[in-house]
């Protein structure tokens, strides 16, 4: 037995009780009823026996308002851990939605409000009559929460995880021909391309805002300097930073299309000559203006496909000359 076995139960009976209602749409969450189920009694008897080693978490969350973006193990920052857990909970439902760093955090303080409120219970007894209502609390600032996010009847647009050999084979790369240092751009948290070419012995890292594996860095790929890095022979994509480029576009959210064409150029003029950029699918919107006596562009896969009135190429490789 150890000082963290509570935690760990704790962590366990969570997750018990969110992965009921995890896979309810948003907007099932806005009006459906299961969320506000009451705490079950081994859930609360969890709560109580961790109280006292959930308390210095707490009370350095307070102090230390940071986003938890990146924190894995429960054990090491509960409210950091929840906090990043709540945020890739409603990306996986809508993964096209943008997080304003004071939305963050915002959820990260109220998660550690809620959990003082629940320690300062005085005894067990105590726990299970008040935890309730702080539940409920807690359920109604989701909503308040998911409402400001994907408005009041919030769309479902979940991402997906693709194979490595999917992915190499649309973007037209082949891991023997691959040298020098890659770049996945949102290589997803578990990093599988990214992972698949470092055992081939390819110099591959990955960049998302939920990473978590070896060779990869929590980020934002709109601000992460990562990004201007002179390293990266090739940068690669897949259903992932051109399908978001092309959303804000169609979305005429100009503010943000800026951005993201930005870090766009930002790819193209750090790349070496002979480096590649390979996205899927491709920005046709975009890559009629590249200069041509600087890049070639060629469509690995033949084909097209229909994206809001678009007809874009499957996929794309900019090539520095």
């Amino acid at each position: 037995m150890t000082d963290l076995d509570p935690l760990l139960a704790l962590e366990a009976g969570l997750e018990r009780r969110t992965s009921r209602t995890r896979a309810l749409p948003l907007e099932r969450h806005l009006h459906d009823p299961s969320p506000l189920l009451p705490p079950s009694s081994s859930l609360l008897t969890a709560l109580w026996q961790a109280a006292p080693s959930l308390r210095p978490h707490i009370t350095k969350a307070t102090k230390t308002p940071t986003t938890g973006a990146g924190v894995s193990r429960f054990r090491d920052d509960p409210i950091g851990n929840l906090t990043f857990q709540t945020m890739s909970w409603i990306h996986s439902h809508q993964q096209f939605l943008r997080w304003d760093p004071v939305e963050t955090i915002g959820l990260r303080q109220h998660l550690a409000t809620t959990a003082q409120r629940l320690c300062m219970a005085p005894s067990l007894t105590a726990l299970q009559a008040s935890a309730p209502a702080v539940f409920n609390e807690h359920a109604r600032f989701l909503r308040r929460l998911i409402t400001r996010l994907a408005g009041p009847t919030p769309i479902e647009a979940p991402g997906a995880q693709y194979s490595p050999d999917l992915q190499l084979q649309l973007l037209g790369l082949d891991p023997s021909q691959l040298h020098g240092s890659l770049l996945d751009l949102g290589c997803g948290s578990h990093a599988r391309l990214v992972r698949h070419l470092q055992r081939r012995g390819v110099d591959a890292w990955g960049l998302d805002r939920y990473a978590d594996a070896p060779g990869c860095v929590v980020g934002d790929w709109l601000l992460n300097p990562i990004l201007r890095r002179k390293r990266w022979r090739c940068v690669t994509s897949h259903q992932g930073f051109s399908l978001h480029f092309t959303h804000h576009h169609l979305q005429a959210q100009p503010d943000m299309a800026i951005r993201y064409a930005v870090a766009y150029r930002t790819i193209l003029e750090n790349l070496p000559t002979g480096g590649v950029f390979a996205y899927a699918p491709g920005l046709p919107f975009v890559e009629s203006a590249i200069d041509r006596n600087h890049f070639r562009i060629t469509h690995p896969t033949p084909g097209t496909i229909q994206v809001g009135g678009l007809q874009l190429p499957l996929a794309t490789q900019v090539h520095a000359i």
